[in-house]
């Protein structure tokens, strides 16, 4: 009688130890090393807009491993097409968050597939 309560409250730390153990949070390593860009057609700094994006790429890199890279355009409409092809050659996952890309945008996920633009 005795063994047999060892063996089942065994059998239930084991059981319990296997259920805890696939609740552990997934390493971020899957993700270490991706390349992420936030492409503004503005500067930070409005303690807005651009700056609840910057916050995103701060989480994007300090919770996920991402390496993040900000570019901003400042208004300047010449920079755009530089500053997004750049963009596409350096990172996995490039975020822009302004107007006036749409045209370059479209160009740009033609020419890079395996690119993620958002």
């Amino acid at each position: 009688m005795k063994f047999r309560k060892i063996i089942f409250l065994l059998v239930v730390v084991l059981v319990i130890s296997a259920l805890l153990g696939g609740c552990a949070k997934k390493p971020k390593d899957a993700l270490a090393g991706k390349k992420a860009v936030y492409l503004i057609n503005g500067s930070l700094g409005d303690n807005s807009f651009y700056d609840s994006g910057q916050l995103g790429m701060d989480k994007l890199r300090d919770e996920y491993g991402f390496e993040t890279r900000t570019i901003e355009c400042g208004f300047d409409a010449g920079q755009y097409e530089p500053s997004l092809a750049a963009a596409a050659n350096f990172a996995d996952l490039i975020f822009v968050i302004s107007y006036g890309y749409e045209d370059l945008l479209k160009d740009i996920a033609d020419k890079n597939t395996g690119k993620n633009l958002r």
